[in-house]
Protein backbone atom coordinates (compact mmCIF):
# COMPACT_ATOMS: atom_id res chain seq x y z
CA UNK A 1 0.00 0.00 0.00
CA UNK A 2 1.41 3.34 -1.06
CA UNK A 3 2.00 5.73 1.84
CA UNK A 4 0.39 9.13 1.71
CA UNK A 5 2.95 11.90 1.31
CA UNK A 6 3.40 14.36 4.17
CA UNK A 7 2.32 17.88 3.49
CA UNK A 8 2.31 21.21 5.26
CA UNK A 9 -0.95 22.32 6.81
CA UNK A 10 -2.26 25.83 7.05
CA UNK A 11 -3.92 27.20 10.18
CA UNK A 12 -7.20 27.27 8.26
CA UNK A 13 -7.28 23.48 8.28
CA UNK A 14 -7.49 23.56 12.07
CA UNK A 15 -10.65 25.61 12.09
CA UNK A 16 -14.27 24.52 11.92
CA UNK A 17 -17.09 26.50 10.39
CA UNK A 18 -20.53 26.24 11.94
CA UNK A 19 -23.54 27.75 10.21
CA UNK A 20 -27.05 28.34 11.47
CA UNK A 21 -29.92 30.42 10.16
CA UNK A 22 -28.56 33.74 11.40
CA UNK A 23 -24.81 33.51 11.88
CA UNK A 24 -21.63 31.80 10.71
CA UNK A 25 -19.12 30.74 13.35
CA UNK A 26 -15.46 29.90 12.98
CA UNK A 27 -14.01 27.71 15.73
CA UNK A 28 -10.24 27.42 16.19
CA UNK A 29 -9.43 23.85 17.29
CA UNK A 30 -6.04 24.86 18.70
CA UNK A 31 -7.75 27.51 20.82
CA UNK A 32 -10.15 24.85 22.12
CA UNK A 33 -7.16 22.75 23.20
CA UNK A 34 -5.52 25.75 24.83
CA UNK A 35 -8.65 26.85 26.69
CA UNK A 36 -9.47 23.32 27.81
CA UNK A 37 -6.01 22.74 29.24
CA UNK A 38 -5.89 26.14 30.95
CA UNK A 39 -9.24 25.50 32.62
CA UNK A 40 -8.30 22.06 33.91
CA UNK A 41 -4.89 23.27 35.13
CA UNK A 42 -6.34 26.30 36.89
CA UNK A 43 -9.00 24.16 38.56
CA UNK A 44 -6.30 21.84 39.90
CA UNK A 45 -3.73 24.41 41.04
CA UNK A 46 -6.33 26.46 42.93
CA UNK A 47 -7.14 23.37 45.03
CA UNK A 48 -3.52 22.61 45.94
CA UNK A 49 -2.46 23.14 49.58
CA UNK A 50 0.50 25.34 48.59
CA UNK A 51 1.51 28.93 49.32
CA UNK A 52 0.20 31.80 47.23
CA UNK A 53 3.66 32.47 45.73
CA UNK A 54 4.07 28.81 44.75
CA UNK A 55 0.62 28.97 43.16
CA UNK A 56 1.52 32.10 41.19
CA UNK A 57 4.69 30.49 39.84
CA UNK A 58 2.86 27.28 38.91
CA UNK A 59 0.09 29.18 37.13
CA UNK A 60 2.68 31.21 35.22
CA UNK A 61 4.24 28.04 33.79
CA UNK A 62 0.90 26.45 32.96
CA UNK A 63 -0.47 29.52 31.20
CA UNK A 64 2.61 29.67 28.99
CA UNK A 65 1.28 26.49 27.31
CA UNK A 66 4.71 24.96 26.80
CA UNK A 67 6.19 21.76 28.17
CA UNK A 68 9.46 23.53 29.01
CA UNK A 69 10.02 27.09 30.11
CA UNK A 70 13.37 28.87 30.07
CA UNK A 71 12.25 32.07 31.82
CA UNK A 72 15.07 33.42 33.99
CA UNK A 73 14.71 34.32 37.66
CA UNK A 74 14.80 37.98 36.67
CA UNK A 75 11.99 37.48 34.17
CA UNK A 76 9.90 35.53 36.66
CA UNK A 77 10.46 38.21 39.30
CA UNK A 78 9.38 40.98 36.93
CA UNK A 79 6.41 39.12 35.44
CA UNK A 80 5.03 37.97 38.80
CA UNK A 81 5.96 41.11 40.72
CA UNK A 82 7.41 39.18 43.67
CA UNK A 83 10.93 39.15 45.06
CA UNK A 84 13.75 37.06 43.64
CA UNK A 85 14.12 35.19 46.93
CA UNK A 86 10.40 34.33 46.92
CA UNK A 87 10.66 33.00 43.35
CA UNK A 88 13.67 30.85 44.28
CA UNK A 89 11.87 29.45 47.33
CA UNK A 90 8.72 28.77 45.31
CA UNK A 91 10.64 26.95 42.59
CA UNK A 92 12.48 24.86 45.18
CA UNK A 93 9.23 23.96 46.98
CA UNK A 94 7.45 23.02 43.74
CA UNK A 95 10.37 20.84 42.71
CA UNK A 96 10.50 19.12 46.10
CA UNK A 97 6.77 18.39 45.84
CA UNK A 98 7.35 16.83 42.43
CA UNK A 99 5.24 19.31 40.45
CA UNK A 100 8.11 20.50 38.23
CA UNK A 101 11.66 19.55 37.24
CA UNK A 102 14.51 22.06 36.96
CA UNK A 103 17.35 21.18 34.62
CA UNK A 104 20.50 22.93 33.42
CA UNK A 105 23.12 25.05 35.12
CA UNK A 106 22.63 27.94 37.48
CA UNK A 107 22.27 30.66 34.85
CA UNK A 108 20.50 28.63 32.18
CA UNK A 109 18.04 26.51 34.11
CA UNK A 110 14.87 25.38 32.37
CA UNK A 111 11.62 24.30 33.97
CA UNK A 112 9.88 21.10 32.87
CA UNK A 113 6.20 21.07 33.86
CA UNK A 114 5.33 17.57 32.64
CA UNK A 115 5.43 15.97 36.15
CA UNK A 116 2.28 17.88 37.09
CA UNK A 117 0.22 16.38 34.26
CA UNK A 118 -0.31 13.03 35.99
CA UNK A 119 -1.62 14.85 39.04
CA UNK A 120 -3.99 16.97 36.96
CA UNK A 121 -5.43 13.85 35.35
CA UNK A 122 -5.85 12.20 38.76
CA UNK A 123 -7.59 15.36 39.97
CA UNK A 124 -10.05 15.08 37.06
CA UNK A 125 -10.20 11.36 37.89
CA UNK A 126 -9.50 10.55 34.24
CA UNK A 127 -7.47 7.51 35.26
CA UNK A 128 -7.63 5.89 31.83
CA UNK A 129 -5.87 8.88 30.25
CA UNK A 130 -2.10 8.92 30.61
CA UNK A 131 -0.04 12.06 30.96
CA UNK A 132 1.79 11.01 27.81
CA UNK A 133 -1.45 11.58 25.87
CA UNK A 134 -1.81 15.00 27.47
CA UNK A 135 1.76 15.86 26.50
CA UNK A 136 1.06 14.71 22.95
CA UNK A 137 -2.02 16.91 22.93
CA UNK A 138 -0.01 20.00 23.87
CA UNK A 139 2.74 19.07 21.43
CA UNK A 140 0.21 19.31 18.61
CA UNK A 141 0.17 23.07 19.00
CA UNK A 142 3.93 23.27 18.46
CA UNK A 143 4.35 21.30 15.26
CA UNK A 144 1.04 21.24 13.46
CA UNK A 145 2.72 21.83 10.11
CA UNK A 146 4.88 18.69 10.40
CA UNK A 147 2.12 16.06 10.41
CA UNK A 148 -0.93 14.96 8.54
CA UNK A 149 -4.28 16.19 9.76
CA UNK A 150 -5.44 12.80 10.97
CA UNK A 151 -2.30 12.21 13.03
CA UNK A 152 -2.48 15.67 14.55
CA UNK A 153 -6.04 15.35 15.70
CA UNK A 154 -5.66 11.90 17.25
CA UNK A 155 -4.33 13.13 20.65
CA UNK A 156 -7.08 15.75 20.79
CA UNK A 157 -9.80 13.22 19.99
CA UNK A 158 -8.44 10.71 22.51
CA UNK A 159 -8.22 13.40 25.17
CA UNK A 160 -11.85 14.49 24.74
CA UNK A 161 -13.16 10.94 24.42
CA UNK A 162 -11.46 9.72 27.58
CA UNK A 163 -12.02 12.83 29.67
CA UNK A 164 -15.77 13.08 29.03
CA UNK A 165 -16.71 9.44 28.46
CA UNK A 166 -18.03 7.91 31.69
CA UNK A 167 -17.55 4.40 30.33
CA UNK A 168 -13.87 5.18 29.94
CA UNK A 169 -13.71 6.35 33.55
CA UNK A 170 -15.42 3.18 34.77
CA UNK A 171 -13.25 0.77 32.82
CA UNK A 172 -12.14 -2.10 34.99
CA UNK A 173 -9.11 -4.33 35.03
CA UNK A 174 -5.53 -3.91 34.03
CA UNK A 175 -4.90 -1.06 31.62
CA UNK A 176 -1.97 -0.81 29.22
CA UNK A 177 -0.18 1.62 31.51
CA UNK A 178 -1.30 -0.24 34.64
CA UNK A 179 -3.37 2.58 36.13
CA UNK A 180 -6.07 2.27 38.70
CA UNK A 181 -9.13 2.40 36.50
CA UNK A 182 -11.64 4.50 38.42
CA UNK A 183 -13.38 5.75 41.53
CA UNK A 184 -15.51 2.61 41.25
CA UNK A 185 -12.47 0.43 41.99
CA UNK A 186 -11.49 2.69 44.89
CA UNK A 187 -14.95 2.35 46.45
CA UNK A 188 -14.90 -1.42 45.98
CA UNK A 189 -11.60 -1.60 47.87
CA UNK A 190 -12.78 0.70 50.68
CA UNK A 191 -16.06 -1.20 50.97
CA UNK A 192 -14.01 -4.38 51.45
CA UNK A 193 -11.95 -2.71 54.19
CA UNK A 194 -15.02 -1.46 56.06
CA UNK A 195 -16.75 -4.84 55.83
CA UNK A 196 -13.55 -6.43 57.12
CA UNK A 197 -13.85 -4.29 60.26
CA UNK A 198 -11.47 -1.38 59.54
CA UNK A 199 -13.02 1.69 61.15
CA UNK A 200 -13.47 4.97 59.27
CA UNK A 201 -12.86 6.93 62.48
CA UNK A 202 -9.36 5.48 62.79
CA UNK A 203 -8.23 6.58 59.34
CA UNK A 204 -5.75 9.45 59.62
CA UNK A 205 -4.44 11.61 56.78
CA UNK A 206 -1.03 9.93 57.10
CA UNK A 207 -2.57 6.47 56.70
CA UNK A 208 -4.66 7.65 53.74
CA UNK A 209 -1.50 8.90 52.07
CA UNK A 210 0.23 5.53 52.57
CA UNK A 211 -2.74 3.58 51.23
CA UNK A 212 -3.16 5.97 48.30
CA UNK A 213 0.49 5.47 47.33
CA UNK A 214 -0.20 1.75 47.01
CA UNK A 215 -3.53 2.37 45.30
CA UNK A 216 -1.80 4.37 42.59
CA UNK A 217 0.94 1.78 42.10
CA UNK A 218 0.73 -1.57 40.30
CA UNK A 219 -2.30 -3.82 40.41
CA UNK A 220 -0.14 -6.57 41.90
CA UNK A 221 0.69 -4.32 44.85
CA UNK A 222 -2.96 -3.49 45.39
CA UNK A 223 -3.89 -7.16 45.30
CA UNK A 224 -1.12 -7.92 47.80
CA UNK A 225 -2.50 -5.23 50.10
CA UNK A 226 -5.99 -6.72 49.87
CA UNK A 227 -4.68 -10.18 50.71
CA UNK A 228 -2.66 -8.78 53.62
CA UNK A 229 -5.85 -7.28 55.06
CA UNK A 230 -7.80 -10.46 54.28
CA UNK A 231 -5.28 -12.53 56.28
CA UNK A 232 -5.69 -10.43 59.44
CA UNK A 233 -7.74 -11.91 62.32
CA UNK A 234 -11.03 -10.04 62.64
CA UNK A 235 -10.25 -8.46 66.01
CA UNK A 236 -6.84 -7.27 64.79
CA UNK A 237 -7.97 -5.84 61.45
CA UNK A 238 -7.02 -2.17 61.45
CA UNK A 239 -5.60 0.21 58.87
CA UNK A 240 -2.27 0.12 60.70
CA UNK A 241 -2.05 -3.67 60.87
CA UNK A 242 -3.06 -3.91 57.21
CA UNK A 243 -0.12 -1.73 56.20
CA UNK A 244 2.22 -3.57 58.56
CA UNK A 245 1.27 -6.94 57.08
CA UNK A 246 1.72 -5.56 53.59
CA UNK A 247 5.14 -4.02 54.32
CA UNK A 248 6.47 -7.05 56.19
CA UNK A 249 4.99 -9.60 53.79
CA UNK A 250 3.86 -11.42 56.94
CA UNK A 251 0.66 -12.79 55.42
CA UNK A 252 0.34 -16.46 54.50
CA UNK A 253 0.92 -17.58 50.94
CA UNK A 254 -2.42 -18.09 49.26
CA UNK A 255 -3.18 -20.36 46.36
CA UNK A 256 -4.05 -18.42 43.19
CA UNK A 257 -7.65 -19.69 43.28
CA UNK A 258 -8.12 -18.41 46.84
CA UNK A 259 -6.73 -15.03 45.89
CA UNK A 260 -9.01 -14.84 42.86
CA UNK A 261 -12.06 -15.83 44.89
CA UNK A 262 -11.44 -12.92 47.29
CA UNK A 263 -10.91 -10.46 44.44
CA UNK A 264 -13.98 -11.78 42.62
CA UNK A 265 -16.08 -11.28 45.74
CA UNK A 266 -14.89 -7.67 46.05
CA UNK A 267 -15.81 -6.96 42.43
CA UNK A 268 -19.13 -8.76 42.80
CA UNK A 269 -20.09 -6.76 45.89
CA UNK A 270 -19.41 -3.58 43.97
CA UNK A 271 -21.65 -4.70 41.12
CA UNK A 272 -24.45 -5.59 43.54
CA UNK A 273 -24.27 -2.20 45.18
CA UNK A 274 -24.53 -0.20 41.93
CA UNK A 275 -28.29 -0.15 42.52
CA UNK A 276 -28.82 0.11 46.30
CA UNK A 277 -32.59 0.59 45.92
CA UNK A 278 -32.92 -2.99 44.66
CA UNK A 279 -30.35 -4.53 46.99
CA UNK A 280 -32.64 -7.18 48.50
CA UNK A 281 -33.94 -8.19 45.06
CA UNK A 282 -30.37 -8.66 43.81
CA UNK A 283 -29.38 -10.65 46.89
CA UNK A 284 -32.38 -12.94 46.44
CA UNK A 285 -30.88 -14.06 43.12
CA UNK A 286 -27.45 -14.86 44.57
CA UNK A 287 -26.20 -18.44 44.74
CA UNK A 288 -24.95 -20.22 47.84
CA UNK A 289 -21.30 -19.64 46.89
CA UNK A 290 -21.75 -15.90 47.36
CA UNK A 291 -22.94 -16.24 50.95
CA UNK A 292 -20.29 -18.86 51.64
CA UNK A 293 -17.63 -16.39 50.46
CA UNK A 294 -19.11 -13.65 52.66
CA UNK A 295 -18.73 -15.99 55.61
CA UNK A 296 -15.13 -16.90 54.66
CA UNK A 297 -13.90 -13.38 53.90
CA UNK A 298 -15.88 -11.24 56.34
CA UNK A 299 -17.02 -13.74 58.97
CA UNK A 300 -20.74 -13.25 58.36
CA UNK A 301 -22.56 -15.83 60.48
CA UNK A 302 -25.80 -17.22 59.04
CA UNK A 303 -26.39 -20.07 61.48
CA UNK A 304 -30.02 -20.49 62.50
CA UNK A 305 -31.12 -17.82 60.00
CA UNK A 306 -33.77 -18.24 57.34
CA UNK A 307 -33.05 -17.16 53.76
CA UNK A 308 -34.97 -13.92 54.26
CA UNK A 309 -33.17 -13.15 57.51
CA UNK A 310 -29.82 -13.85 55.85
CA UNK A 311 -30.59 -11.52 52.93
CA UNK A 312 -31.85 -8.81 55.28
CA UNK A 313 -28.71 -9.08 57.39
CA UNK A 314 -26.39 -8.73 54.38
CA UNK A 315 -28.39 -5.80 53.00
CA UNK A 316 -28.29 -4.01 56.35
CA UNK A 317 -24.52 -4.44 56.62
CA UNK A 318 -23.92 -3.20 53.08
CA UNK A 319 -26.12 -0.15 53.58
CA UNK A 320 -24.66 0.50 57.00
CA UNK A 321 -21.19 1.24 55.66
CA UNK A 322 -22.24 3.58 52.82
CA UNK A 323 -22.06 6.82 54.80
CA UNK A 324 -18.57 5.99 56.01
CA UNK A 325 -17.64 4.85 52.51
CA UNK A 326 -18.71 8.14 50.94
CA UNK A 327 -16.76 10.14 53.51
CA UNK A 328 -13.47 8.26 53.32
CA UNK A 329 -13.57 7.86 49.53
CA UNK A 330 -13.70 11.66 49.21
CA UNK A 331 -10.71 11.92 51.56
CA UNK A 332 -8.82 9.33 49.52
CA UNK A 333 -9.56 11.10 46.24
CA UNK A 334 -8.33 14.42 47.63
CA UNK A 335 -5.07 12.87 48.85
CA UNK A 336 -4.56 11.08 45.53
CA UNK A 337 -4.71 14.37 43.61
CA UNK A 338 -1.71 15.83 45.45
CA UNK A 339 0.54 12.75 45.64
Amino acid sequence: MKEKPFRSLSSDEFQLEIKDNDHDYTIDIVEIIRTLFRGIALDYVVELPISMKERLVMLFFLKEESLHNDASLTELTNRLDISRGAVVNALKALEERGFIRRTGNRKGKKTDITPIFKRILQFKRAYTLSEEKLIALLDVMQYLNDRQLQDNMKPFNEFLALLFNTKGKEQRGKLKDDRWASDVVLKDFLRFCLLKGLKATNLTSTLIREYAQIALSSIENRESLIMAIFSLPGKEATWETGLEAYREQSRRSYLPEIKESVLDLIRHLGEIHRNPEKLEDRLMAEKDWFFDELHTVFGFDYQHQSSYEKIGDVADKLRGIENDLETISKRFIREMTVI
